[in-house]
């Protein structure tokens, strides 16, 4: 039974019931709706460094990460449109043709401080978009085999 506090929100037409705080990506998940992400392990610090999980939020102005951004009551998701599929797309031809471009996804490097654009110094943690590029191949290969799979059933069904 769903607690009282819980939230309801839509993903791609269904209804999930999820406690407070819970992120889009986590609620997805939860109705087996694959959202693809490099960059989001749960348990860690939230990052977005990826964009592959980009979703279209009704009345939102633009697409937001899924990995970031917290559910909330009566919102509207919607995962699989053209519009997303296109923009991940582009975020994974971006990924694989500049592999030195740095995420902020954990590393071996560690710059213990570092000046953003307002000379403020801070502790960040960054790592080559090269380390992103086996989940890449991964979500790629997946895509691939999927596709080749279903064309060849359909040959074979001639």
């Amino acid at each position: 039974m769903a607690d009282s506090k819980d939230i309801t929100l839509k993903i791609d037409d269904r209804d999930v019931t999820v406690p407070p705080g819970t992120l889009v990506i986590e609620a997805a998940r939860r109705m087996g709706i694959e959202v693809p992400s490099f960059c989001y392990y749960p348990g860690l610090s939230l990052q977005a460094a990826c964009r592959m999980c980009l979703v279209e939020v009704e009345k939102a102005p633009k697409m937001q990460t899924a990995c970031t951004l917290a559910a909330m009551p009566g919102m509207v998701v919607r995962t699989g449109t053209e519009q997303v599929r296109q923009a991940r797309k582009a975020m994974l031809e971006f990924l694989l043709a500049n592999p030195t471009a740095p995420t902020r996804a954990g590393s071996p490097k560690k710059n213990a401080t570092s000046p953003n654009r307002n000379g403020l110094r801070r502790s960040t943690t960054t790592r080559p978009a090269a380390s992103c590029v086996s989940g890449a191949f991964a979500f790629v290969t997946k895509e691939w085999t999927s596709r080749r799979s279903a064309s060849g059933s359909a040959a074979r069904n001639r």
